[in-house]
């Protein structure tokens, strides 16, 4: 997997959003974080609302997640509060994919979509690939 592979060497304090346990990480330095409990979450939370101090982590992974919330945008403010101005921020979202509840499926982004609502959120756009 492409993103956890980037997400892995980046160094510092990792937060996996909507980790979904088919997965793991080079190191154990990663709170991975679900709204459901599950085996391999550590913390079990909205990511609209996260239970964390501002700017505590060097790195966020949101694979496959910005999808299925009503807003995306909530999701990228929170993640972006919880950031550290310095860390980097690893996002994966389908474009054409089939529909796949979790437990709903609202959105697909285009490389320039994504890359807007990204910078809105005061995030600097490092690369954008698609496969």
């Amino acid at each position: 997997m492409e993103s956890v592979d980037i997400f892995d060497n980046i160094h510092g304090k990792g937060l996996d959003i909507g980790h979904n346990g088919d997965y793991s990480f080079d190191n154990n330095n990663v709170v991975k974080l679900n709204i459901y409990p599950g085996e391999n979450i550590d913390i079990v939370a909205d990511a609209e609302s996260m239970p964390f101090d501002d700017g505590i982590f060097d790195k966020i992974l949101l694979r496959c997640v910005l999808e299925h919330v009503k807003d995306p945008v909530n999701i990228l403010k929170e993640a972006s509060r919880v950031l550290n101005p310095k860390g980097k921020m690893v996002i994966e979202v389908p474009f054409i994919n089939p529909l796949h509840g979790a437990p709903e499926d609202y959105f697909r982004f285009t490389p320039e979509g994504l890359g807007k609502l990204v910078e809105e959120q005061g995030l600097i756009v490092d690369k954008i690939f698609f496969t």
